[in-house]
């Protein structure tokens, strides 16, 4: 981050650093924060869907619910009033899918990601 940012109750620092992953099988991406020491500040997921990723463009279709988790295991989803009171009903229950996976568990996605952005980090 080039300045401190606020998202939430969430205070992402300068030199914040964010790791972007994105999968074409999965119904989000996220974006793991981590601070100077490689501890996580939050994960913050995007639901998407229609993700394609080539050698050089990774393109998504936000469906503009998210998800923030923070280390404490809280999961908070933000941005749910943005969706349109007619939105198709398969897509509504694939958002509703989507959130309720991501917050049944949100420890195991802290671990999960942790593992993964230090294995990257590790490498360099």
């Amino acid at each position: 981050m080039p300045h401190d940012v606020q998202l939430e109750d969430v205070l992402l620092r300068k030199h914040t650093v964010s790791l972007g992953y994105f999968w074409e099988e999965r119904p989000y991406n996220v974006y793991h924060w981590v601070d100077q020491l490689r501890d996580t500040v939050a994960l913050y997921f995007n639901i998407a869907d229609r993700t394609r990723i080539s050698e050089r463009t990774i393109e998504w279709r936000d469906l503009a619910v998210d998800v923030l988790v923070t280390p404490d295991g809280r999961c908070r989803v933000l941005d749910e009033d943005e969706l349109p009171a007619d939105i198709d009903a398969p897509l509504r229950r694939y958002i509703d899918a989507a959130r309720a996976d991501l917050c049944r568990d949100p420890l195991s996605s802290l671990t999960e990601y942790d593992k993964l952005t230090r294995s990257l980090i590790d490498r360099e």
